[in-house]
């Protein structure tokens, strides 16, 4: 913590007075902290995301996974990108959240990458929510999501790993969007897996049907068939039941 405290102070005049761990980041590739401290006798609270090697080894096993499954799937114009170095990573993360600020998308704010003595570290806005896991989702929420979905979509930006766990919901009931996974090829094929990602991720707190009434809101029918191909290879947590549901009510949409 030391490092990063120092880090702080040189780069953004932080005097630190608390830095402790938020949770492991998605599936234990990256640690987030919150950094509590003064800048020019002002409260000030930033998130440091941490990645080490140990992080980017998982990070190469994720994106091995999802690949092999892409072609097993013969979903041939989608891949995964990798890279086996922490501050890449964080840099094309920072790139894509850059780029989602510009489009008016709520995610928060960049505000450098730097290189570790055995990790890199990102410097971000530190945006107060609750995991949309750990939340008893409404109506409310899913527009949240599919808002911020559309804005991707419009923005032709790829966010590669919408999951339950990479929204925050504030107390004003607004979506933020964290984290990102390099997905490259098909354009609009990557907008309609971040599509189904959304779907089917939020159906396992939600019932389907819900879901895909909120979602027909944002996308037409055409967008929705679009991503059906990806319906059997986002999550297989979802129940045989659930699947058929989402399946029949986007076809019936035709």
């Amino acid at each position: 913590m030391k490092e990063i405290a120092n880090l702080l102070e040189r780069e953004f005049g932080f005097d630190t007075e608390e830095i402790v761990p938020l949770s492991k980041g998605t599936h234990w590739v990256s640690t987030p902290f919150k950094a509590a401290g003064l800048v020019r006798g002002s409260n000030r609270v930033l998130c440091a995301k941490v990645m080490n090697g140990e992080g980017v080894g998982i990070h190469h096993e994720i994106v091995t996974r999802k690949n092999d499954r892409f072609s097993r799937h013969s979903i041939l114009d989608l891949l995964f990108e990798e890279s086996d170095s922490p501050y890449a990573i964080l840099r094309d993360e920072e790139r894509f959240l850059q780029d989602c600020r510009r489009s008016r998308i709520f995610v928060p704010q960049p505000l450098g990458v730097y290189q570790l003595t055995a990790s890199a570290v990102m410097i971000m806005e530190f945006v107060e929510g609750m995991p949309l896991e750990l939340i008893d989702l409404k109506e409310t929420d899913l527009v949240a999501v599919f808002k911020i979905v559309k804005q991707l979509r419009t923005h032709h930006l790829v966010h590669g790993d919408i999951r339950r766990d990479n929204f925050l919901l504030t107390d004003g009931g607004e979506g933020c969007l964290i984290d990102h996974l390099p997905l490259s090829g098909n354009v609009e094929r990557a907008m309609s897996y971040d599509l189904m990602s959304a779907i089917c991720h939020l159906s396992l707190s939600i019932a389907p049907a819900l879901v895909l009434e909120v979602a027909s809101r944002f996308f037409s029918a055409a967008e929705l068939e679009e991503a059906l191909p990806f319906l059997h290879f986002i999550t297989r947590r979802l129940t045989h039941r659930d699947r058929d549901i989402i399946f029949q009510t986007i076809s019936a949409l035709q």
